[in-house]
C-alpha cells in the first residue's frame, strides 16, 4: 500500500530524527555508555527513529560518534573494556546539515553516492543541534514528499481537464486530429504514470516496513547479546565449548590466571593432552551422559595449583549441533569451608561431649525443645523422655515456678540469668547451678551443672577458714598477710587491737590507715617489697610500730613470701613478736647504767640481777606454756586411753558372754546371751571408732553403721550370696550421745531381720538409710524385703527385749518410730536434727 499523504507529517524529518540524542564526553567510559544505550528504550518507541549511537561532545562541540555497532565488536573482541573510555574508540564526526537542507531532496540526493555517509547531525537556522537522523530513512522518508514535482502534477491535471470536457487547447500550425491524438496518448501515459507511481509508492512502503522491521530485530538481537556478555564478566565462571570427543572449541574466562594453562595449549586439543588423565577421566564420563540423557551433568575434581590443589565444579549441558557447554567453577574456597565447617562440627561434638553440664533448650512458655543430658549426670527426666514435655510436668512445682522467672528475666533483659537451687534425687540432695542464656527469639539456652561437690569444698573451705582465723586470733603475736602495695589481706585480732580497729576495717588498707608515724610505715613497705622481689625470708631483729594512740611498740618481725601456682612471689606473710618488755627492759637498763655509771658498782650488779630475773620469768613463762601443751596432750592420750580400755572391756565382756554361751544347752537362753553379745560389740565398735578418730567428740555415722552390719553378718553367719546387705548413709559426724543409741536401734533392728526376716535360707536384702526429710527431721529407715512381721504385732507393746529397747532408746532421743508392713518390715525411726 503507498503511503497516504494526508496521513504524514507536514515536515518528513519528523518521521526519521532523534531529537533527544545521547551526549557523552570523550572520557567517558565505554561500559557507562553500553549502559546508558542499554537502558534506553528510544529504538522501540518508533520504527523510524535512527539505530542506537551517542554524540560526542566537547566545550559544546562535536567532536565524534559512537555507535553500539562499535561497542558490541569491542565485547565480542579480546580488547579489556574496563579502563577503555570513548576518545578510544569514537569515531570522525557525521556530516551535519541544517534542517532547510535535510528536508530538499538535491541536498540529501547528492549524498546517497557516499556510502560511508550514515548518520546525519541536524542543527537549525542559529547552529544549535535538534537531533540525529540516518541518511537511509531521510531519503525514504523524502520520497514520500513528491513536492519537486507538484507543478508538473497541477500541469497535468489542467490538460486532461481540457481533454475530457472535449476543449482541446488549439495549437498554431498543427493538425487538429494529430493534436487530439497527442492530447489522447499523453493521456495514456498520465495513467500508466500514476499506476507505476503507486506501485513503486507501495514498494517503498513495503520496504521501509521491513528494514524497519529488520532495524528492530538487530537492535534487539544487539542488545540481547549486550546483556548476555554482560552477565557472562559477572560471573567468575569459565566457559568452554567442546565437542563430544572432548574437543576444546572455544572459551571464554575473565581473567586468564584461572585458566590452567594458556589458550594457545588447550585449544582445538582434546582434553586429555591437556588435564591429567584422572580429570579427563571424568569429566569424559559426564560428557557421555549428557550426550545419552541430554540432561545437565555436573561433576568435580581438583587440578595441581603452584605447590597446591584447586577444586573445581564442572555442569555440563548440551549446546548446539551436538556440542557441549562447560561452565567451570573454583570451588575451592567451598571445599575449604565444608572441610572447616565438618571440622567445626567434630570439635563442637566433642567438646559437648566433654562438657560434664546438662543442656536444655525450651521457649518462654516453658516447653522442652531440645535436652542434652551431660555424662554421669543425675536427671529427673530420662534423655529420651523429655519429647513434648513442659517444665512443670518434670521439675517439682517450685523448682519449675523459680525457673521460669529467671527464663522470663533473660527474655526480658537480654541478659545471663544465673542461680541456684537444691534438688533431691533417689533420696540423695544435689545443688545445682543454672545459667539461662537467650538463644533465639522466645527461645533460651538452660546449662544446668551440679555443684554439689563445689559446695561442699566451700563448706569445708569456710570451716577450714574460719578455723584458722580462730586459731590466729589467739596468738598473741601480730600475724599478717600484704600484696604488693602493702594492702593488708589477713589479720589477726591482735594487729586490729592495736591499730584500735577490727579485722573487717583494717582488710584492704594499709599502715598508712592507721600508724601515723610515716617513717615506719615507708620502712615496712621497703621491707615487704624486698621480701616479695628476692623471694627469700627476712628476719628483723627489732622493729617500731606506733599504734592508733601514738604508742611505740617494739617487735621482732619474721616474713615470708607466698608464692602463687606459677612459682612468683605475690604477697607476703609477716609474724611479729612483742619485745617491748625486753626492749624496754633494755633500754631502762642503758638509762640506769648512764645515770649511776659514776656510782658504786653494786648498783650494777642489782641492775644485772634485775635482768636476771626478766629473763627467769621469761623462761617460767615459756616453761608454763610448754606444760600447758604437754597436759593437754596427756589428757588427750588419756582420753584416747580411756575409750580404748572401755572397748577393751567392752570386748571381755562379750568374750565372757561367748564363753558363757559354750556351757548353755537351751537355744532361747543361748539367744539371749547372743543377742547380749551384740549389743555389747555395737557400744564396743563405737569406742574403737572414738579412738581412731582425729576429734574425740564425734563419730563417722557411715563407718560407724558399715562396720556395724558387718558385724552382725559375721555374728549371724550371713552368706553375701543369700542377703545383701544395702547402706546408704552419706559421711556425717554424729556426737558419742546420739551414737549409742543410733547404734543399738540400728543392732536390734538388723538382728531382727537376720533371725526371722528370711526363713529356710530365702534370698533377700536388708537395708539401712539416713535421709532428711522436708520438715528438717533426721530419719532413719532400716528395712528388709523378707517376710515381714505379724499382722497382729503390736511392735510397742511386745514382749521382745530388742523391740522394747528400739521404743525406748527412740523416746530417749525424742524421736517417733513409724512400722510399714507392705513389703516386708520397714521401720522408720524419725529423730530431730542431730548434732
Amino acid at each position: 500500500m503507498p503511503l497516504n499523504p494526508q496521513a504524514l507529517p507536514v515536515n518528513p524529518l519528523e518521521l526519521v530524527i532523534d531529537r533527544c540524542p545521547l551526549r557523552v564526553t570523550p572520557q567517558t567510559p565505554v561500559l557507562e555508555v553500553a549502559r546508558l544505550m542499554s537502558v534506553s528504550d528510544r529504538l522501540l518507541s518508533s520504527p523510524a527513529l535512527p539505530e542506537p549511537c551517542a554524540l560526542v561532545m566537547e566545550s559544546g562541540r562535536l567532536v565524534g560518534l559512537v555507535t553500539a555497532q562499535q561497542i558490541l565488536c569491542l565485547m565480542v573482541s579480546d580488547m579489556s573494556l574496563p579502563g577503555l573510555c570513548v576518545a578510544e574508540v569514537m569515531g570522525e564526526p557525521p556530516l551535519v546539515l541544517q534542517e532547510a537542507e535535510a528536508t530538499a531532496w538535491t541536498t540529501v540526493g547528492a549524498l546517497l553516492p557516499q556510502p560511508q555517509t550514515q548518520y546525519l547531525v541536524i542543527t537549525d537556522e542559529r547552529e544549535q543541534i535538534i537531533g540525529v537522523a540516518t541518511l537511509e530513512r531521510l531519503c525514504l522518508a523524502l520520497l514520500s514528499y513528491p513536492q519537486e514535482n507538484q507543478c508538473l502534477e497541477q500541469k497535468w491535471a489542467t490538460v486532461m481537464a481540457q481533454v475530457r470536457d472535449g476543449q482541446p487547447r488549439p495549437t498554431q500550425g498543427a493538425p487538429q486530429p494529430l493534436e487530439t491524438a497527442l492530447q489522447i496518448a499523453r493521456a495514456e501515459l498520465e495513467n500508466q504514470f500514476e499506476e507505476r507511481t503507486a506501485a513503486l509508492r507501495q514498494a517503498s512502503d513495503e520496504l521501509i516496513a521491513e528494514i524497519v522491521h529488520h532495524r528492530r530485530t538487530e537492535v534487539q538481537l544487539s542488545r540481547r547479546t549486550f546483556e548476555l556478555k554482560t552477565i557472562f564478566q559477572a560471573f567468575p565462571d569459565l566457559y568452554f565449548q567442546v565437542d563430544v570427543d572432548g574437543t576444546i572449541l572455544d572459551y571464554h574466562a575473565n581473567d586468564h590466571d584461572d585458566l590452567y594453562v594458556p589458550p594457545k595449549e588447550f585449544l582445538g586439543k582434546r582434553m586429555r593432552d591437556v588435564l591429567p588423565a584422572s580429570v579427563t577421566k571424568e569429566v569424559q564420563a559426564a560428557i557421555d551422559r549428557v550426550v545419552v540423557t541430554r540432561t545437565l551433568v555436573a561433576v568435580e575434581y581438583s587440578l595441581p595449583w603452584q605447590d597446591t590443589h584447586r577444586h573445581f565444579e564442572a555442569r555440563i549441558l548440551p549446546f548446539l549441533d551436538q556440542k557441549m557447554l562447560v561452565i567451570v567453577r573454583d570451588i575451592s574456597d567451598r571445599i575449604r569451608a565444608e572441610a572447616a565447617l565438618r571440622k567445626s562440627e567434630a570439635t563442637t561434638r566433642a567438646l559437648l561431649a566433654a562438657i560434664p553440664d546438662l543442656m536444655i533448650r525450651m521457649n518462654s512458655a516453658g516447653d522442652y525443645l531440645d535436652f542434652l543430658p551431660a555424662k554421669n549426670f543425675k536427671t529427673v527426666v530420662s534423655s529420651t523422655g523429655w519429647q513434648k514435655k513442659n517444665v512443670y510436668e518434670v521439675m517439682p512445682p517450685a523448682i519449675a515456678q523459680e525457673r521460669m522467672f529467671y527464663v522470663e528475666r533473660a527474655l526480658q533483659t537480654g541478659m545471663t540469668q544465673v542461680y541456684e537451687f537444691e534438688l533431691c534425687l533417689e533420696g540423695e540432695t544435689f545443688t545445682e547451678e543454672a545459667r539461662i542464656a537467650v538463644s533465639g527469639e522466645d527461645e533460651v539456652l538452660v546449662i544446668v551443672r551440679d555443684i554439689t561437690d563445689r559446695k561442699q569444698a566451700e563448706a569445708a573451705l569456710k570451716a577450714q577458714k574460719e578455723f584458722l582465723c580462730h586459731v590466729i586470733d589467739t596468738v598473741p603475736n601480730l600475724i599478717f598477710v600484704k600484696d604488693w602495695q602493702g594492702r593488708f589481706t589477713l589479720v589477726n585480732q591482735t594487729l586490729a587491737n592495736m591499730y584500735g580497729t577490727n579485722v573487717e576495717d583494717l582488710l584492704g588498707k594499709t599502715d598508712a590507715d592507721f600508724n601515723p608515724n610515716s617513717t615506719e610505715v615507708a620502712q615496712f613497705l621497703q621491707a615487704d617489697r624486698e621480701v616479695i622481689l628476692r623471694m627469700q625470708d627476712k628476719v628483723i631483729p627489732e622493729e617500731t610500730v606506733t599504734d592508733a594512740n601514738g604508742r611505740t611498740f617494739w617487735f621482732q618481725t619474721i616474713k615470708k613470701p607466698l608464692l602463687s601456682p606459677d612459682g612468683k612471689a605475690y604477697q607476703v606473710l609477716g609474724v611479729a613478736t612483742d619485745i617491748t618488755a625486753h626492749k624496754q627492759a633494755e633500754v631502762d637498763l642503758q638509762l640506769l647504767n648512764e645515770a649511776l655509771e659514776l656510782k658504786v658498782q653494786k648498783r650494777t650488779n642489782a641492775l644485772q640481777a634485775v635482768n636476771e630475773q626478766l629473763l627467769t620469768e621469761i623462761t617460767e613463762r615459756q616453761r608454763a606454756e610448754e606444760q600447758i601443751k604437754l597436759s593437754l596432750r596427756e589428757k588427750e592420750v588419756l582420753l584416747k586411753e580411756i575409750h580404748h580400755r572401755v572397748k577393751n572391756n567392752l570386748q571381755v565382756i562379750s568374750s565372757l558372754l561367748k564363753l558363757q554361751a559354750g556351757s548353755i544347752k537351751e537355744y532361747h537362753v543361748l539367744e539371749i546371751l547372743k543377742e547380749s553379745q551384740n549389743r555389747v560389740r555395737a557400744m564396743a565398735l563405737l569406742h574403737e571408732k572414738l579412738y581412731q578418730s582425729e576429734d574425740l567428740a564425734k563419730v563417722n555415722f557411715a563407718e560407724y553403721v558399715h562396720s556395724l552390719v558387718a558385724n552382725l553378718f559375721r555374728s549371724y553367719g550371713v552368706k553375701s550370696q543369700t542377703i545383701t546387705a544395702k547402706i546408704n548413709v552419706q559421711d556425717v559426724l554424729f556426737d558419742i550421745d546420739a551414737v549409742i543409741p543410733c547404734g543399738l536401734i540400728i543392732n536390734e533392728l538388723i538382728s531382727n531381720s537376720l533371725k526371722y526376716a528370711f526363713p529356710e535360707n530365702q534370698k533377700g536384702e536388708v537395708s539401712v538409710e539416713l535421709v532428711s526429710t522436708e520438715a528438717g527431721e533426721c530419719q532413719i529407715v532400716v528395712s528388709d524385703n523378707g517376710v515381714g512381721l505379724p499382722k497382729e504385732l503390736d511392735f510397742y507393746h511386745t514382749e521382745s527385749l530388742g523391740l522394747q529397747l528400739v521404743c525406748m532408746l527412740t523416746e530417749q532421743l525424742e524421736g517417733r518410730i513409724e512400722l510399714d508392713r507392705s513389703s516386708g518390715a520397714v521401720f522408720r525411726i524419725s529423730l530431730k536434727p542431730i548434732k
